[in-house]
């Protein structure tokens, strides 16, 4: 199967977790990830709040790149990220 396709499937298996886990899991759980299933993740429209801020705080500075591009982003705006208030 295509590695690609693998992430993204990876990516939106996670995003369902995380939907419903608590922090510490959630972290856990973004720490063990491969850098394209965290992209795919970064540009996931239905991540809950906590889990972007998750993301921004634990996150690598391509994490925190890709999450500031994303408008749809539903977390968004976050101290720090651009966007309209």
């Amino acid at each position: 199967m295509n590695a690609d396709r693998e992430s993204r499937r990876l990516a939106w298996c996670v995003a369902l977790l995380l939907r419903h886990a608590p922090d510490a899991a959630a972290a856990s759980v973004l720490g063990r990830l491969d850098a394209p299933t965290r992209r795919y993740l970064c540009r996931d429209e239905y991540l809950p709040a906590p889990v972007v801020t998750l993301l921004l705080r634990h996150g690598t500075a391509e994490d925190r790149a890709t999450v500031a591009r994303n408008p749809h982003v539903l977390g968004r705006p976050l101290p720090g990220l651009p966007g309209p208030a």
